[in-house]
């Protein structure tokens, strides 16, 4: 059966102007180990260990991953955008840090980050050639044990926020230093991961436990009129 199947109107509702990533793994067209999105850019990404369900791809913990390196290229010059995913989590308050969709400098502190941290609240946060610019958390745990919930960070060019399940969540920052930096601030960034992070010199870690049914990255800042509606149109997936 010919790929183009996963590139139909179905799949294609969820998605406003500016995608540059989008994946939906719970497709059988999306089960093998090589995958091709379905938006115009059609990035190969490879996945290692997670394997494929009706629901997305179940990421088991140690070296769980979908390589996602080739989105690096339409977002590097980026000042705005958002990268998101629908995510469930059997542990909602895991015993370590569960990264779930970053972008990192494989040999330097340098990252834009988005994880769950052992109280179930989210971080997210962006680092520039070791100096953390941004990082916020959630002010309440956010997951809930084998629960998904829709996870979409927001750059607005002013300073980044997060939406939970289509609505805008209460976050804190710790770190302030530079709240509009983004993709093009971060020239270093050299991979992208769904499931860990990679930066430092250290590998693949942080890895994920859990599944993951969509992953999506946009090139603009969306509105939040947007963003509901690729929730209220995902939903019926997950509930």
């Amino acid at each position: 059966m010919d790929f183009e199947v996963a590139r139909s109107p179905q799949l294609h509702n969820p998605i406003p102007d500016g995608c540059v990533l989008y994946l939906p793994l719970w497709h059988n067209e999306l089960s093998g180990s090589v995958l091709s999105s379905c938006d115009d850019f059609r990035h190969a990404c490879t996945v290692t260990g997670a394997t494929w369900g009706s629901t997305g791809r179940i990421f088991a913990g140690g070296d769980d991953l979908i390589n996602i390196n080739a989105a690096l290229t339409p977002l590097a010059a980026n000042t705005t955008g958002g990268i998101g995913l629908w995510v469930m989590m059997p542990d909602a308050t895991p015993a370590a840090i569960n990264s779930l969709y970053s972008f990192g400098d494989t040999n330097a502190i340098e990252l834009i980050d988005m994880r769950v941290e052992t109280d179930g609240k989210i971080t997210c946060q962006a680092w520039d050639a070791g100096t953390a610019q941004w990082v916020f958390k959630t002010n309440a745990a956010v997951m809930a044990d084998n629960t998904f919930k829709f996870l979409l960070l927001v750059q607005n060019g002013t300073s980044p926020v997060l939406y939970v399940n289509g609505s805008l969540e209460a976050i804190t920052y710790s770190t302030s230093t530079d709240k509009t930096k983004w993709f093009s601030a971060l020239t270093g960034l050299d991979n992208g991961r769904v499931g860990c992070i990679s930066y430092i010199s250290s590998g693949n870690v942080q890895f994920l436990t859990g599944t993951v049914g969509e992953a999506f990255a946009h090139s603009r800042a969306l509105s939040a009129g947007e963003i509901q509606h690729i929730y209220q149109v995902t939903k019926w997936r997950y509930s």
